[in-house]
């Protein structure tokens, strides 16, 4: 049984749609709870194109593997502009870990991928001392890769409005997590902890109820924290 969620913050509500019995089942079920979002209404209402991308899937959801499965509904929300989106798929711990395995010849893609400049999504990155490759796997969509057991453990992909989601790959692909608006700023997606260049010291400070804080940090340096969200639509 699937266990796919669809969470709509902007509306503080929630949808699930784990007992639907079939892909067509699911994918009616998530487009009607889109078509009742504030976004859907303001951005896709009398998109002709939205409606047709939603026959095609129709006509193609076939797929009997869950991570193929979640990749084709997600197409119905990467075009809408709205970070409140969330849609996940709980893992569950009672079947086997199936991870995606590429059996590709590591140092010739670590060649390739130190030749791309700084700002290119592709590359080499590290995670707390961890190698990971970021490269294009099919249009529009770069996959991440762990270099020491060649799993992947996630996707970044580039939506119609010029912005990133990640897609996070979760024990071996029992479960999956997607993230709106990734942003890849000097060679770093800092939210998903992935660097190229050396990760930032960042100055910690304490969490507490305020919206701001002030710290000293030099007889001539003062520090002003204010909080907000990290992004915005």
């Amino acid at each position: 049984m699937k266990k796919f969620y669809f969470t709509l913050l902007s509306l503080i509500s929630f949808t699930c749609f784990a007992q639907q019995t079939n892909n067509i089942a699911d994918l009616e079920f998530l487009y009607q709870a889109i078509k009742k979002t504030p976004s859907y209404k303001s951005q896709l209402k009398s998109d002709e194109n939205y409606a047709l991308l939603y026959q095609e899937l129709k006509e193609n959801l076939s797929d009997t593997v869950e991570l193929a499965v979640y990749k084709k509904l997600y197409q119905l929300i990467a075009p809408i502009k709205d970070n409140h989106f969330g849609f996940y798929k709980i893992a569950d711990t009672t079947i086997k870990p199936r991870p995606t395995v590429l059996n590709l010849d590591i140092d010739s893609l670590k060649q390739v991928l130190k030749q791309k400049p700084i700002n290119d999504l592709e590359g080499l990155y590290e995670s707390d001392k961890h190698e990971f490759a970021v490269f294009k796997a099919a249009k529009n969509e770069y996959s991440i890769l762990y270099l020491k057991s060649k799993i992947v453990t996630g996707f970044i992909i580039e939506t119609p409005h010029q912005s990133l989601d990640f897609i996070s790959l979760l024990n071996g692909n029992r479960g999956f997590v997607l993230a709106r608006n990734t942003k890849h700023v000097n060679g770093n997606f800092i939210s998903i902890n992935l660097y190229k260049t050396a990760k930032p010291a960042f100055n910690n400070l304490v969490i507490g109820k305020s919206n701001f804080e002030f710290k000293k940090l030099t007889e001539k340096v003062d520090y002003l924290r204010l909080s907000s969200f990290y992004s915005s639509n």
